[in-house]
């Protein structure tokens, strides 16, 4: 007579080893996929950033240099933000270097900067 332990899995061994094996690829899928919305999330910022940037370098680059410039950031999923501000030259010399950066500087509540 053979011994029953040498005869193989029991259905009830099978269908638990099935669902470990479930939950674990399931718990992995979802971080996984958390990780891609996060990417995705952080590539959408980053482009309404970089459009942005060349808003700004646009409002410069046209030389207004006035106090009621206005930049719109637009992020996916909500409005676009409007920013008040104003472009300005600032130079400065460094070891008989002259170089000019130019600014976009938003308002603090409403005002003047």
């Amino acid at each position: 007579m053979a011994n029953r332990a040498e005869d193989g899995f029991t259905l009830v061994e099978v269908l638990a080893a099935v669902v470990v094996l479930a939950i674990a690829i399931g718990s992995i899928m979802l971080v996984f996929s958390n990780g891609l919305g996060m990417v995705w999330r952080t590539g959408a910022r980053g482009q309404a950033l970089h459009a942005a940037e060349g808003d700004i370098a646009e409002k410069i680059a046209a030389g207004t240099g006035s106090n009621d410039d206005q930049i719109v950031i637009r992020f996916p999923g909500i409005e676009g933000i409007t920013v008040s501000g104003r472009t300005e030259p600032v130079t400065s010399n460094v070891r008989g270097h002259s170089f000019t950066i130019h600014a976009f500087i938003p308002r603090k509540g409403g005002g003047l900067p």
